[in-house]
Formats: structure tokens, sequence, C-alpha cells
């Protein structure tokens, strides 16, 4: 069976500790930490492999204080979640509208959407609206202004680096090139 779980440790190795109980069968993947550190979002689900053609996600966005308290679900659906710079949104990878299929040889999966939702679980938005395209690994620039993301097609062979306003306007291309696969983008931080 299955088991992902949720460790913190110092940034030398030290001190490793768990920050949720591990459960049998459960998968918890981090996403991002609040800005000020006091809250982790993270995707948990249960392993599952599907039958015959696409299944829903069995994961869902959680949040939990960096001492493990207080979890709570924010987003039903969803995975991949990463924190505005001022901690008042989310935003994450869904697959809950079922918008068109992406299939490869040996899988087939539900096209995903861009979502954005407040920290307290409110305010549920869905960005982008793109059948039979698949757009995930939400990354916000360090002023909140934009969140850059990877989308790829429908065959899964041809990815790029979109970017949009966290309101979902100017959808615009950053990096696409047929020969190359572009994934999971990431801003680099201000210098201070």
């Amino acid at each position: 069976m299955e088991t992902a779980s949720l460790w913190l440790m110092d940034a030398n190795g030290a001190n490793q500790r768990p920050l949720l109980p591990t459960v049998p069968g459960q998968l918890d993947y981090p996403g991002s930490w609040s800005r000020d550190g006091s809250l982790l979002a993270f995707s948990r689900g249960r392993f599952f492999v599907p039958e015959s053609g696409p299944d829903p996600t069995p994961a869902a966005v959680y949040v939990a204080a960096l001492d493990g308290s207080g979890i709570r679900r924010v987003a039903e659906r969803g995975w991949a979640p990463t924190f505005s710079p001022d901690g008042s949104l989310i935003a994450y990878a869904s697959e809950r509208e079922q918008n068109g299929e992406l299939r490869y040889p040996d899988e087939w999966y539900y096209a995903t959407e861009l979502h954005v939702v407040g920290g307290d679980g409110g305010n549920d938005r869905r960005l982008t609206r793109t059948r039979d395209l698949s757009e995930g690994a939400p990354s916000w620039s360090p002023d909140g202004q934009w969140i850059a993301y990877d989308r790829v097609d429908r065959g899964g062979n041809h990815s790029r680096v979109m970017a949009l306003r966290p309101d979902g306007s100017g959808a615009r291309i950053l990096a696409a090139a047929p020969e190359r696969d572009y994934l999971s983008p990431s801003w680099r931080p201000r210098p201070r």
C-alpha cells in the first residue's frame, strides 16, 4: 500500500520529525509555505489505479499549521497548491470540470485547469478554460501580479510555460518550442 507523509527538519538535516501522522494508504504531498512560514498548503489523497478510462483524482488541497495542527480542507479534487506572496490566496490545479482528456500510451487523465482559492477555503475561482490542454505547477511571481504555470497538450508531447493574472486575465506564452518540454516553472525571488 502506497503511503507518503510530510516531515520537517532543520536546514542542515538535523531534527527530523513528522509534521502529520503517517496513515497507511494516505498520500500527503507538500505544496508551499505561507510567506511567514506559519502555514503549509499540501495535497492529500489515496493511491489508486484507474480501471478503465479517466477517474477523478482522489486528492484535495489542505492547509496545516507549522506544528501540524489546524488541518483544514480548502479545495476539492486539487493538487500542487502554492500560496500567493501575501498568503491570501492559494493557486492549484484541478480536473474537477473534466474539461477534456489527455491520453498517453498507458494512461488516461482528465485535463487540469488552474484555480485560486482564499487561504481560508472561500471564493474558489477557475482561472483557465482550455479544453484538452492541461495546466499545472502554478508559481506566483514575487510581487503576486502573475502566476506562471505549465501547459501540456493532449498527446503530452508539447509543453510550454504560460503566465496569467490572478483573476485569469492576460494569459500569455512565456516559453515554447516543439523540440523542448517546459515543466514546473519557478520565479526567482527578488534580491534583498
